[in-house]
């Protein structure tokens, strides 16, 4: 693939190659730091310090020279530092291009990879007047969309044509209101700036940041009566959406554990004794067929077989001998 590809306008974001970068990066400045480097035909070594390992990149004359089992692993967790070192690199025996090794690397991420690089981004804004339908748009909006509309974004970004902008400081008035608009959507997730697909700790991790910039003791002194009401109401809002919100994770949680319904047992006909399995009983069992006490009139039997208890009379003599009680003492 041309390394052509990749001659974009340069981002405001883009990153200096020379001096290290220390503290916590991300996997798109590693990505952009790789791009810098093959379109400005460099010849050196890039060190990429992780929390585990020090891994290194070796260009010459913009051409990638490491191996590919070396360079795909460095997309798999946001390094710690990076720096690059000018050093001669001896070229290739066969050409090989850097922005195609590049490229596969960010088609190798899967969802969970892609989510991790643009995590630290989740607040920014996407500048993009090409598209319309992505430009001016909060990354965390974009996100829900699934893996293909991240790798995309990825690309763009890599490249220079997308940039993005870092959130703005709002104004409390201006928060205030967006939680109450949010709050009437019922966009519980939005009030608490978290994805749809959030688990549960998240949630309430964002709840304990919120509540905190709106909970009532923080303003009690304040003199402005109005901008308090107007604080308690959102609070009330932020811990509303926290309640919805654990709710609607619980019964996404359930719709994927719950086992199919099992098949509805239809009633049994089947009398159960009362007190002792039949026929243990010490007492001796009648012998009298039905037909022959029943044919009886008035007889203890026939009023008992008028109360539907027809059948074994082992099975039944506990019924049976509680019903002659109630008779004889009648």
């Amino acid at each position: 693939m041309d390394p052509g590809i990749f001659q974009g306008q340069i981002s405001l974001l883009e990153f200096v190659p020379t001096p290290i970068r220390k503290g916590m990066t991300t996997v798109l400045d590693l990505a952009r730091e790789i791009r810098h480097h093959i379109i400005s035909h460099s010849t050196g070594r890039l060190e990429i310090r992780y929390s585990q390992c020090l891994r290194s990149v070796d260009f010459s004359n913009g051409t990638i020279v490491s191996a590919r089992d070396v360079v795909l692993p460095c997309f798999e967790e946001a390094p710690l530092a990076f720096s690059f070192r000018r050093m001669d690199i001896p070229p290739p025996n066969t050409l090989q291009s850097g922005a195609a090794l590049l490229v596969e690397a960010m088609e190798s991420m899967n969802d969970r990879t892609l989510q991790r690089v643009w995590e630290p981004y989740k607040n920014w804004t996407v500048l993009f007047p090409e598209d319309p339908e992505i430009h001016d748009t909060q990354v965390s909006t974009l996100l829900e969309k699934g893996g293909e509309r991240s790798r995309s974004m990825l690309h763009l970004a890599v490249s220079g044509a997308l940039t993005l902008g870092p959130p703005v400081a709002k104004s409390m008035d201006e928060e205030i209101e967006e939680i109450r608009s949010a709050t009437a959507r019922n966009d519980y997730w939005q009030v608490l700036t978290i994805a749809r697909s959030a688990s549960s700790e998240e949630v309430k991790k964002a709840f304990r940041k919120r509540v905190r910039q709106f909970h009532p003791d923080r303003w009690y002194s304040s003199h402005d009566r109005v901008l308090k009401d107007r604080v308690e109401a959102a609070f009330r809002d932020v811990r509303y959406c926290y309640e919805q919100a654990i709710q609607a994770v619980g019964r996404r949680l359930a719709a994927v554990t719950t086992p199919p319904l099992r098949e509805k047992i239809k009633p049994s006909v089947t009398r159960v004794a009362w007190g002792r399995p039949p026929n243990s009983y010490s007492q001796p069992v009648s012998h009298h067929t039905p037909e022959t006490t029943a044919s009886r009139p008035g007889s203890k039997v026939a009023i008992y077989t008028a109360f539907g208890k027809t059948g074994d009379p082992g099975g039944d003599s506990l019924f049976r001998k509680m019903f002659e009680k109630i008779i004889d003492a009648a």
